[in-house]
């Protein structure tokens, strides 16, 4: 074998402990790592085991860990034999063991059969409920990994307990510094200059308390609830990128409340791309797309191809506060929409100052949604609760 793997990984694999608890900031490729701990120590050197690897939702499953996975299948000399997927879903035979990816959002799924390995990535992103439904099926090693960007069930039930049966593996950018481009390096070392929770959490890994947090009044709903749901109108907000993702947030409005699905989410795509993809999943060409003006000639493209696009109203200051006042209803699907609402934040300086200016890390679905909400709904006289 002729693995790149960073002093992280030794870590993990060295662990006999129950719990190997890893806390780390942003690219320290804690999950990566993790993952080629197990397919090393667990998969090719056994057989019959029943190894879950979970996180909140399968759509983020899908997006990440999963792909990962198969990346260092692949990279092995020569390659593993791609696994067979059986019948139930993300679950698959490899070396005579069975790895099954599991979404918390299916409540069957943690509280499925007894398993030997069980890996919860992102686990600040799950109920104590769930640790407990999922730790209590796991005979043997368990790993987990998280941002330390809160106080939370890991720290309550493993870390401030019996020492001997955990090990904290901390990690930043640093123990993957060989393997990140210098732009990825960049960007990482810049956060000292924007916002002091976002580098006390991404940067040095370290647990930090936010305060700011722009967004509180949403709940999560099923896709099944938003699909079916009467909606009084439809419309769209559009925000251009390429290294940062193009973003089309779907909003719907019903009964004075929005009800928001993150549709389009990605980057290095062209123009001719999304309007290839809005065709082909039949986005209205009639209801309102509201997109950023600082691309006329996208824009220019998008109308070319029928669809009713506006100038949106790109106020930062009362675009925030008048979305502030909605009560919003977030379709689970939206991943990415998800995990930026819950990191997005006003600046704080290092003596704690909170500013009422919005730190620019992974915010264009937050972009797109307030380009939406605020262009189309801000002359409206509703009340929203």
């Amino acid at each position: 074998m002729d693995l790149q793997v960073s002093p992280v990984f030794y870590a993990n694999a060295a662990s006999n402990k129950r719990y190997v608890v890893n806390q780390g900031g942003m690219r320290s490729k804690k999950t990566y790592t993790i993952l080629q701990t197990i397919i090393i120590k667990y998969i090719l050197k056994n057989k019959g085991l029943v190894i879950d690897i979970a996180r909140k939702t399968q759509a983020e499953l899908r997006d990440s860990v999963m792909r990962d996975f198969f990346k260092i299948l692949e990279s092995f000399e020569g390659g593993i034999r791609m696994p067979n997927q059986t019948k139930t879903g993300l679950q698959y035979r490899i070396n005579g063991n069975t790895v099954s990816f599991i979404g918390i959002d299916k409540p069957q799924k943690k509280r499925g059969p007894q398993r030997d390995i069980l890996f919860v990535n992102e686990a600040n992103g799950i109920t104590l409920d769930d640790w407990v439904q999922l730790a209590g099926r796991t005979s043997g090693q368990i790993f987990i990994d998280y941002n330390p960007s809160e106080y939370f069930w890991v720290n309550e039930q493993i870390l401030e307990k019996d020492s001997s049966k955990f090990d904290l593996i901390k990690s930043s950018y640093l123990d993957s510094y060989d393997f990140l481009d210098q732009w990825q390096i960049d960007e990482i070392e810049n956060l000292i200059n924007i916002d002091e929770y976002y580098y006390r959490v991404y940067v040095l890994g370290e647990l930090a308390i936010m305060k700011g947090k722009i967004y509180n009044n949403y709940r999560l709903i099923e896709p099944s609830e938003y699909d079916d749901l009467f909606e009084d109108e439809r419309f769209y907000g559009l925000d251009f990128g390429y290294e940062h993702a193009t973003s089309l947030m779907e909003i719907k409005l019903s009964a004075e409340q929005v009800f928001e699905r993150e549709v389009y989410h990605e980057t290095h795509k062209l123009d001719d791309d999304l309007i290839r993809w809005m065709l082909e999943h039949n986005i209205s060409q009639t209801n309102p797309i509201y997109a950023d003006h600082a691309y006329p000639a996208s824009i220019r493209k998008l109308r070319d191809a029928g669809f009713n696009v506006h100038n949106a109203n790109k106020d930062v200051r009362d675009g925030i506060r008048f979305c502030q006042s909605l009560k919003r209803n977030i379709c689970k699907s939206s991943v990415h929409y998800i995990k930026a609402i819950n990191q997005y934040k006003f600046k704080q300086t290092a003596d704690g100052l909170v500013i009422e200016e919005p730190v620019k890390i992974n915010d264009d679905p937050l972009d797109s949604m307030r380009y939406g909400e605020f262009s189309h709904l801000r002359k409206r006289i509703l009340s929203f609760v």
